[in-house]
């Protein structure tokens, strides 16, 4: 082994590991959170693959892992991620399932060599590195181009908010991200032209660079994504979509049913779940919180939340904060925390003496 699959494998690691993280460093998890860490997998797998290839292992050990498989699944794994931001919540349909459909089919057939003898295998081999056009080429080609319209469809979503003076700097952060993963695939077609295996250690680094991009971003800027999906769906009320709609009765429905049922208790909330107690549409909801209580959904419900650990503190001093934050419906204290303190101008604990004191 040399240096580029030590650099490689060290990316893949970090990646999976960045991925566990998505499901076990909180308390509570979402949809997306199972979602991320799906993707971070299979990143994972994909530098795997890129390491051998970077060393020539294909011909040694005649196999990759699942290779074509992860290709043709991190596209439609990345739109899933990307619906699920643009819609605000993750509901699993026919729809959204049948993206994975061509993953479904390179599994089954990369199963079946796996199946082959080993002296069939080497004649595949063979030929993967003699002939320019095989089945295995025309398959990862394929796979990338179907990689790259995926990215299209993202690079387009986000051009429609281009002049959002409010995102810019993030739109121009997630398009640099987005060029690099699309000129990813360079390398690996010219390895496909010239078997040179430097060319696999190229497309490497350029997704350990994306990885470790959006690793830096997500704790610099956790909202960063879910800002830019908010203008997005925001660009999408040109439209009138309250044109029927009684906004006094349904801001009167909206207070009462958030102040007796408590909705904002679940950390699973979501726009869907709250237009359906309210029998609107999600882009109804949406659109009447924006123009009508000048707050997103997130602000909306998180202001309940605020409110509600403020009362909890001031009747319970002594209540554990992480405990709190738990029960208005955070996933981390770190959040809780962060958004304690732009809702108050205090942290929970400065609250709590600050509340302790004056009523001594």
């Amino acid at each position: 082994m040399n240096a580029s699959f030590d650099i490689i494998v060290f990316g893949a690691i970090f990646t999976l590991l960045h991925g566990i993280e998505q499901i076990t460093g909180r308390a509570r998890r979402t949809k997306i959170d199972y979602l991320t860490a799906i993707v971070m997998a299979d990143v994972a797998l994909i530098l795997y693959n890129h390491a051998i290839m970077a060393t020539g292992g294909l011909q040694k050990q005649l196999s990759l892992i699942f290779y074509l498989t992860s290709i043709y699944a991190i596209g439609p794994l990345n739109y899933l991620y990307y619906y699920s931001l643009l819609h605000n919540t993750l509901t699993i349909s026919i729809h959204l399932l049948s993206h994975l459909l061509p993953a479904s089919v390179i599994f089954c057939i990369e199963l079946m060599y796996y199946l082959l003898p080993a002296h069939v295998k080497e004649n595949i081999i063979s030929s993967i590195y003699s002939q320019h056009i095989n089945v295995f080429s025309i398959l990862l080609f394929s796979g990338g181009i179907l990689f790259v319209l995926y990215q299209l469809y993202f690079i387009y979503q986000c051009s429609k908010v281009f002049n959002d003076v409010k995102i810019r700097k993030g739109l121009y952060l997630t398009l640099i991200l987005e060029l690099i993963n699309i000129t990813t695939p360079l390398p690996i077609l010219l390895w496909l032209t010239t078997k040179k295996s430097h060319y696999y250690a190229i497309a490497g680094y350029m997704t350990i660079a994306v990885i470790v991009i959006l690793f830096l971003t997500n704790r610099r800027f956790p909202l960063l994504f879910h800002r830019i999906a908010d203008a997005i769906r925001n660009k999408k009320y040109e439209r009138n979509y309250l044109s029927n709609i009684n906004k006094e009765y349904l801001h009167h429905q909206l207070l009462n049913i958030m102040k007796h049922e408590k909705l904002y208790l679940d950390p699973e909330i979501n726009l869907e779940s709250l237009s359906y107690k309210l029998n609107i549409t999600p882009h109804q909801l949406s659109q009447f919180l924006n123009e009508y209580c000048n707050m997103r959904f997130n602000h909306f419900v998180n202001q309940y939340r605020i409110e509600e650990a403020k009362h909890i503190l001031a009747k319970h001093p002594d209540a554990n904060i992480i405990s709190v934050a738990y029960h208005v419906g955070f996933n981390s204290k770190s959040t809780f925390n962060k958004i304690f303190k732009q809702y108050t101008g205090k942290t929970p604990s400065s609250f709590k003496e600050d509340y302790k004191n004056s009523h001594h």
